[in-house]
């Protein structure tokens, strides 16, 4: 009865903008139901979700080397894509024994809206809203229409889930900064060093959003007299790095036999410059989504929303993001400087957005300037609802292209076959395992695993195999254990020389290489290095309750 009263002492508007926000919520929730995973994106998503539960039931607990990518010739996706996305998946398939990859995407992404709202939720109180409050920001941040676009137009699955993970970055952050106490700036370390790490596991668009976004927040949220937090957040920072090198080290090393070149550039700052392609009339989805959100930021972006503390920084964050929508005037970032190359379009920077927007919303919500909260509000969710509406009818905004599961994006192929089109490669799907070059030789005993092939071959003379992979550096083929030279054929498939006679030929992908056992150890060191400054938290924490309990006994 207590909410009934509150919601019918509001204002008339102020009740038609939580309709529309409840009823984005409900679309949101319906879409879990009615819509197909069909989007931009889903055909890689979905085929790599099969991949990486498979992996992990064989025993191979992180797969980079995908077997059955583009037409069973293998790419080393995983080998550049943060694999946490797909973990999640494969836990989630675990507990739920599903196998349909599109129920575990969407059940990955109610995950990742889940995991937002507590760690939304838990952000706010630190910064000092109520409970109401914070529950409402959390809901924004949530079922924010940029969520609808991620998850069921896009089905930029990875970007979603990396997004729940931006709520505890900034509440270690927050820990950090503001807390008295030695033992909860320690918890914000731990929490800041977690949370970027898997950050950087999930998605690197966003962890490169998140590198040009967090210290303009942290600029505008330090005072004079907290400087050393910049440093404990910079040890939080570098600890959740080392954390991630089990990903980062490889991919570093790798990265320049990946045809990965048109991720990156001016090619995406068009296509995705909100106010650009506003002004050229093109699509309706990303663009339009995104510029509910600008709208939003206009409406409160250029009022202060508090002269120190979050609420600046917030305000801050808000403007800044704002100013990289700007076209022609910020192209040249996005086309040439790192890191906003790897966010491939300025509206990228929607991920972070997103929460700025919702928990500033919630600041307002209550204050005199509330007005200001309700139209943001208006502006941003009843549109939303009416587009979401149209999706949920199936018409499509921007209609999805015809899913293709037996290819793979083209930047995570070996440059050994960039120079080979898609339709050529197809033409050879149905190649044998592996192939002889000699006519009198013959393969048998064929046995394939996802990082094996093993045969044996007779042969009159010497010869070569012709393999259905790709090159990569990381196999290495062997004759009856002796060492074999690889190389790659006109396609870029893996060939190796076969001595005359009876052999048992192997081909096997090394997952122990220098730069993954590197990665590893640096990895396992720094999480000792986590689960120590847990411990000192304890301990510390032991200690206060000591003192407490001794100071009543005292008095």
């Amino acid at each position: 009865m207590g909410i009934v009263k509150q919601l019918r002492s509001l204002s008339t508007v102020k009740q038609f903008a939580l309709l529309a926000l409840t009823i984005c919520v409900l679309e949101q929730c319906a879409g879990y139901f009615l819509l197909p995973v069909d989007g931009h994106d889903a055909s890689s998503h979905l085929q790599w979700i099969t991949f990486f539960r498979q992996s992990i039931s064989q025993g191979v607990l992180y797969p980079r080397w995908m077997q059955r990518g583009f037409h069973g010739f293998g790419a080393p996706i995983f080998y550049f894509y943060p694999p946490f996305t797909y973990v999640v998946a494969a836990g989630i398939s675990f507990i739920t024994t599903s196998t349909d990859p599109a129920q575990l995407f969407y059940l990955t992404g109610a995950f990742a809206t889940i995991l937002s709202i507590v760690g939304c939720y838990y952000l706010c109180l630190q910064i000092g809203l109520t409970k109401q409050n914070s529950l409402f920001a959390a809901t924004i941040y949530g079922f924010a229409p940029y969520r609808f676009l991620d998850l069921f137009i896009r089905s930029a699955l990875s970007e979603q889930v990396a997004m729940a993970f931006l709520p505890f970055l900034f509440w270690g952050i927050e820990l950090s900064i503001s807390s008295q106490m030695r033992r909860r700036k320690l918890l914000g370390i731990i929490l800041t060093a977690l949370s970027w790490s898997a950050v950087l596991l999930t998605n690197l668009p966003v962890a490169a959003v998140c590198a040009i976004g967090v210290p303009c927040y942290i600029l505008f949220r330090v005072e004079r007299q907290q400087f050393r937090s910049v440093f404990l957040l910079a040890a939080g920072f570098a600890i959740g790095t080392s954390l991630s090198a089990i990903y980062l080290i490889p991919m570093l090393h790798f990265y320049p036999l990946l045809n990965t070149a048109n991720l990156l550039g001016a090619a995406h700052v068009g296509s995705g410059n909100v106010l650009v392609d506003i002004l050229a009339k093109k699509s309706l989805s990303v663009n339009l989504y995104s510029s509910l959100m600008l709208g939003a930021i206009v409406v409160i972006g250029f009022k202060r929303c508090g002269r120190t503390g979050p609420q600046r920084a917030l305000n801050a964050l808000l403007i800044f993001v704002l100013a990289l929508q700007l076209p022609y005037l910020f192209t040249p970032l996005f086309a040439k400087v790192i890191p906003f190359t790897v966010i491939q379009a300025p509206w990228r920077c929607d991920v972070i957005l997103s929460l700025a927007a919702a928990i500033v919303c919630a600041l307002r919500w209550v204050k005199p300037e509330s007005n200001r909260a309700v139209w943001m509000l208006m502006i941003w969710f009843v549109p939303s609802a009416i587009l979401s509406l149209l999706v949920l009818m199936h018409v499509q905004i921007n209609p999805h292209p015809t899913m293709n599961y037996a290819s793979t994006p083209e930047e995570y192929l070996p440059t050994s076959s960039a120079r080979v089109s898609d339709s050529v490669i197809a033409m050879h799907a149905s190649d044998p395992v592996v192939r002889l070059g000699d006519t009198l030789s013959r393969v048998a005993s064929i046995a394939v695993t996802p990082y094996e092939t093993d045969f044996v071959s007779t042969s009159q003379r010497d010869t070569k195999a012709t393999f259905h992979d790709f090159y990569w550096p990381d196999w290495q083929a062997t004759s009856d254990g002796n060492v074999l030279a690889i190389s790659e054929d006109s396609l870029g498939r893996v060939v190796t020389p076969i001595p005359q006679g009876t052999h048992r030929v192997k081909l096997t992908l090394d997952s122990n290489n220098t730069y993954q056992s590197i990665g590893l150890y640096t990895s396992i060191g720094s999480l000792i290095m986590v689960c120590l400054l847990w411990a000192v938290a304890l301990l510390r924490r032991k200690e206060a309750d000591r003192a407490t309990v001794l100071s009543s006994v005292d008095k």
